[in-house]
């Protein structure tokens, strides 16, 4: 799956092991992405965990329908 960030780059989630979110409700919340080596990239923030959460869940969902590639002007 591939993700389009703000700034238009493209990600490819094969690259990565892990998609995250990480923060505490309430409060800030960040995505994450691991790759196979442990290294961490921040890939969104947000004020609001919850806005966080639900990103992730888009994604997630996004990739049990199939999907080849998310925008973020889809999210917002």
């Amino acid at each position: 799956m591939f993700i389009v960030t703000d700034d238009l780059e493209i990600i490819n989630f094969n690259q990565y092991k892990n998609l995250s979110v990480e923060g505490k409700d309430p409060g800030e919340g960040k995505l994450v992405l691991t790759d196979p080596n442990g290294e961490q990239r921040i890939i969104a923030e947000f004020a609001e965990f919850e806005d966080a959460y639900n990103l992730f869940a888009d994604i997630r969902d996004a990739l049990e329908a199939g999907e080849t590639y998310y925008s973020l002007e889809t999210y917002q």
